[in-house]
């Protein structure tokens, strides 16, 4: 999503030819296959908000991209964004983002709603949370995005924009000396095609260390975790339901609700953390009830913020986005797409997106 959003941001530039590298989601997904290199789009629903416990960093770069979610789909004929809306439920007001006076709550168009317990349990009866929480809905710039759907249409506008796309792993990346004697950046692909580029910027997440794109000399502060995905299908009738059609996403930082049956690797005083989305009908159509378990990777930070630095002059990063990207993708690669060919483009201080390096990194 990061590197597609960055190919078209960087093709709005006229006179600058850009290649678009990366694999396409494999038409199966198997445990018996070679493939070692995925994107964390293969899926129909993703989150999207505003409201974030980091206002100026998280927060923005999410307000930034929703902006443009109708202008994109206007513009490439792709529909990927339903405005269902969004229900915050925490412990308190820092872990849903309405408790700094800086937080872009003031700015929006329509102010979103702080709730009380009582209302929560009034108005969205169907859920069950403990006591002591408090709730937040944005009804307008916020629902669900489909990120298939969103890089489709970011590809196609870049397309249109003269990006060329290809469909590889890209297994090496060197700067060289070209025969005018300039340095250029040297990509290599697992197929043998090799593209000359005066930048590269890498959107490779959870990816970035299985090939070589950074010089070996330096380590990135970063771990690579995993997320638990539950998919659980609801019947027609049940999801044409106008309870679950009125539902919005809800995203939940707290304790255990009695109710819930939470593995026994959790301790009893561990916060939970996740978000659910309402039904969305996926391509396979079932109508049959049921729960399949899914998994993803992800690179998170020291400051729980994205890496959008530069490497050196001509190597640049938009990585370790924490499981936020989604939502956050075409501003975070309009960043990057800027960094690379004119410099910082944000009120949002580049000091807050640096590269961390361990001790002995050295370039």
């Amino acid at each position: 999503m990061i590197g597609s959003s960055a190919a078209r941001h960087a093709t709005l530039t006229s006179s600058v030819k850009v290649c678009l590298i990366g694999p396409s989601e494999p038409k199966e997904r198997s445990k018996n296959t070679d493939r070692d290199i995925y994107g964390s789009y293969y899926d129909e629903g993703r989150i999207t908000r505003s409201i974030e416990p980091d206002p100026m960093c998280r927060g923005k770069l999410a307000t930034e991209s929703v902006k443009r979610y109708r202008e994109i789909e206007d513009l490439s004929g792709i529909k990927f964004y339903d405005e269902v809306g969004c229900l915050s439920i925490g412990k308190g007001t820092d872990t849903i983002g309405t408790s700094s006076e800086s937080s872009p709550i003031q700015a929006f168009e329509e102010q979103p709603e702080l709730l009380s317990k009582k209302i929560v349990d009034e108005r969205f009866n169907y859920l069950k949370f403990p006591d002591e929480i408090t709730g937040v809905v944005e009804t307008k710039n916020a629902g669900i995005i489909n990120p298939r759907k969103l890089v489709q249409a970011q590809q196609k506008l870049a397309v249109e924009q003269g990006c060329t796309i290809i469909d590889d792993v890209v297994c090496d990346v060197d700067r060289i000396v070209h025969s005018d004697q300039t340095y250029v950046m040297k990509v290599v692909t697992e197929t043998g095609d090799t593209v000359l580029a005066k930048f590269v910027l890498l959107c490779t997440g959870a990816f970035t260390k299985l090939r070589n794109m950074l010089p070996q000399c330096l380590n990135i502060q970063h771990t690579i975790a995993p997320l638990t995905v539950a998919l659980v299908e609801v019947d027609m009738k049940l999801s044409s339901t106008q309870v679950l059609r009125d539902m919005p996403c809800v995203v939940y930082y707290g304790d255990r609700h009695e109710d819930w049956n939470i593995p026994d690797v959790l301790h009893a005083d561990d916060d939970i953390d996740f978000y659910m989305l309402p039904p969305i009908k996926y391509p396979d159509g079932v109508q049959f009830k049921s729960w399949i378990g899914d998994s993803c990777a992800i690179m998170t930070t020291p400051t729980s913020r994205p890496y959008i630095d530069k490497i050196h002059d001509q190597l640049g990063v938009a990585v370790g986005c924490n499981g936020h990207a989604a939502k956050s993708s075409d501003e975070i690669g309009r960043l990057g797409a800027t960094m690379m060919l004119q410099g910082w483009s944000s009120d949002i201080p580049q000091h807050y997106f640096k590269l961390k390096f361990d001790n002995q990194s050295k370039l």
